[in-house]
């Protein structure tokens, strides 16, 4: 059981390891200068643009070079991913929606750093990568920084994007829809530019 638990961590957090690997290291999908803000919120679309500010206002240290929504090769999972840079590193902070998937239950398996929303860590492929759920997405931390900085923005970031995907910011913030397609099977890698239309419902 304990290995069961061990290997579903692993499996949820290359999730989002698959998507940096492919979207911000391989592909460099992203300018050495920032998009200007209302391109990213136009990539992100009205469902995701809240949480543009919510990351800016939660890891201030690092810029925000490129907002979208992608997929990986061989895949129909979508993501929503932002693409930031802090102490000469490229970090990417990733959601994608749960398809009947979940972190094991308790704290057994959870990181020891966690804060109020649990988090699962994992050493893998060069990258430090950290993981939370909420009721409807999983949110990945992705950089080579090292484990303490990645946890670190993870612990920053868990609550208040819990919080706008699920409905429960504080007023005046913008609730982020949770609609992500649930799909499933095969297709070419996609990662929206400037010009592509938006993603088929």
């Amino acid at each position: 059981m304990f290995h069961n638990g061990e290997n579903r961590v692993t499996l949820i957090l290359k999730l989002g390891l698959d998507d940096h690997m492919h979207c911000a290291i391989d592909a460099h999908n992203y300018p050495d200068t920032a998009n200007p803000q209302d391109q990213i919120i136009r990539k992100l679309g009205p469902e995701y643009s809240a949480l543009l500010q919510v990351v800016e206002q939660h890891i201030p240290r690092f810029h925000i070079l490129e907002g979208h929504i992608c997929s990986v090769p061989g895949r129909k999972r979508k993501y929503v991913h932002l693409i930031a840079r802090g102490h000469e590193a490229i970090v990417s902070i990733i959601l994608t929606k749960r398809q009947n998937e979940g972190f094991p239950s308790g704290r057994l398996f959870a990181a020891s750093a966690s804060g109020p929303v649990k988090l699962f860590e994992a050493h893998l492929k060069g990258m430090d990568v950290a993981g939370f759920e909420t009721k409807g997405y999983f949110g990945y931390v992705v950089s080579d920084l090292g484990r303490g900085e990645v946890l670190h923005m993870a612990n920053a970031l868990a609550a208040p994007v819990r919080d706008t995907l699920d409905g429960t910011a504080t007023p005046g913030t913008t609730k982020a829809s949770n609609s992500i397609p649930s799909l499933s099977g095969y297709l070419a890698w996609i990662c929206l530019r400037p010009n592509d239309q938006p993603l088929s419902r």
